[in-house]
């Protein structure tokens, strides 16, 4: 009914009630207690709790679960709140991860962009340039990373994420075959004391293979082994 003031009191209520138990689950870490007293709201929990931290909590305790659909409407719901301003960067990022996770690599790629346009010094500016070159390898775009990346590399030449975006370019130079390119990279990380995962230590031994340096090869092959160990 119009100017029916029943579902506005009637939600006040039920927050009253199980707030305190959200802020419980919240402090104990357990995001299934969470998740489960959120929906004893009724279909419409997001509205009551619409621009709070709280929602962000809930939102990306969803996305911890392996509930990136519902994850990613929550997070929906806060970035489109003007008034929830002060989580748009945290909830940015929440929304990005959901779409990876569900595989819409498109998707996640447009909210990483959005978010280093929209927080150009943000606190997650790395993580969202590491996410706009995983959705690029995750689309299949490989000359789009290695050209993304190649360009960011030129421009940034002492900042801190420069080691991750070195080693998705060398990936995309080893994938593609142009081994001398990537030994290039591989060579100077290792010589600059950067620690290699085992995976990427793999690679370099592969590049080092095909470029028939063997004993290094050899060497790197065995370091990617105790490295997976």
């Amino acid at each position: 009914f119009e100017n029916d003031p029943w579902p506005e009191k009637s939600g006040a209520q039920l927050v009253r009630f199980l707030r305190p138990r959200l802020e419980a689950a919240l402090k104990a870490e357990d995001d299934f207690e969470l998740i489960n007293v959120f929906h004893r709201h009724g279909p419409y929990a997001d509205r009551l709790y619409a621009g709070t931290e709280l929602l962000l909590n809930v939102a990306d305790a969803h996305r911890r679960l392996g509930f990136p659909v519902e994850s990613a409407r929550l997070f929906q719901s806060l970035v489109r709140d003007p008034k929830a301003e002060k989580v748009h960067e945290t909830a940015l990022m929440g929304l990005a991860h959901s779409y990876m996770e569900q595989k819409d690599m498109r998707a996640a790629r447009a909210v990483f962009e959005r978010y280093r346009l929209q927080f150009p010094t943000g606190r997650f500016s790395g993580e969202a340039l590491r996410g706009i070159l995983t959705s690029f390898e995750g689309e299949g775009n490989l000359a789009a990373l290695l050209k993304l990346g190649q360009q960011w590399l030129a421009h940034n030449p002492r900042h801190p994420d420069r080691t991750m975006v070195q080693l998705k370019v060398a990936g995309v130079l080893a994938q593609s075959k142009q081994d001398a390119e990537a030994a290039a990279i591989y060579d100077g990380l290792i010589k600059a004391g950067r620690e290699l995962s085992a995976g990427d230590l793999l690679r370099y031994a592969d590049v080092l293979a095909r470029l028939n340096r063997q004993a290094p090869a050899l060497a790197m092959y065995k370091e990617a082994l105790v490295a997976g160990l």
